[in-house]
């Protein structure tokens, strides 16, 4: 008697070839059970780890088979005990499993959850965020590109590269709301004018590239700006 976590595909015991470790997308909802229960008459789940920001809790922690729907792109680590006894008094085994979400968009790489020592798929892992965010820079491409704004205030979308031209007037550009650890936007003047425009954290903290300071919002400075920002968990930081 074993356990072993399993993606269930509606089979009992799950079907040989049922995927460990799998990668899939936000807002999925996943049946998670044991391989083979054989002899086995108690179940103890629980999610050991999950990315920063989420609210996803598994569906329940003592039966046969549970669900999880991750919210947000990381890793999510869930733990199987099994015992050969209704009450959860006699262990049988233990084990642990990934479940690894994608990043939206043209980034492909996770921060590790608790625990997790091997690498996934060919999506890679970070022994930290820091280095996560280090080996996802090459990868990085402004997607979609805005039209040209050219009056404000302007909320940049996730991963969105924004085209200013503040010839008309001063305005504010916003980053994207409710970011979460890799999301990035843009900016770039599109002209020579003088710039009069304010880029806000919009409720988070922002580098200023003048003093390198994290600030709420600061005023860019003459001439062609083009500046590249990545979220780090706490503030927007200047690639």
């Amino acid at each position: 008697m074993t356990a072993q976590i399993v993606i269930d595909d509606g089979t009992n015991p799950p079907a040989i070839g049922s995927t460990d470790h799998p990668s899939t997308f936000l807002a999925t909802s996943h049946g998670l059970a044991n391989f083979d229960d054989t002899g086995i008459l108690g179940w103890r789940w629980t999610l050991v780890d999950k990315p920063i920001g989420s609210a996803a809790a598994l569906g329940a922690t003592d039966t046969a088979s549970v669900t999880l729907t991750p919210d947000v792109a990381g890793s999510y680590l869930v733990r199987l005990e099994t015992y050969t006894d209704a009450a959860r008094t006699i262990a049988d085994d233990l084990d642990e499993q990934i479940i690894g979400v994608r990043f939206e968009g043209a980034q492909d790489w996770l921060v590790p959850a608790a625990g997790e020592t091997v690498q996934q798929g060919t999506r890679g892992w970070a022994q930290s965020r820091e280095e996560a965010i280090r080996g996802v820079l090459p990868n990085l491409w402004p997607e979609p590109v805005s039209s040209i704004v050219t009056a404000g205030p302007y909320t940049a979308l996730k991963g969105q590269l924004v085209l200013y031209d503040p010839s008309g007037g001063s305005f504010t550009i916003n980053a994207p709301a409710s970011p979460v650890l890799g999301d990035r936007f843009a900016i770039k003047n599109t002209t020579t004018d003088a710039t009069a425009v304010t880029v806000d954290g919009n409720g988070n903290s922002i580098e200023n590239p003048s003093t390198e300071t994290f600030v709420a919002s600061y005023s860019l400075g003459d001439g062609l700006v083009s500046l590249d920002f990545i979220y780090d968990g706490t503030n927007w930081v200047l690639l």
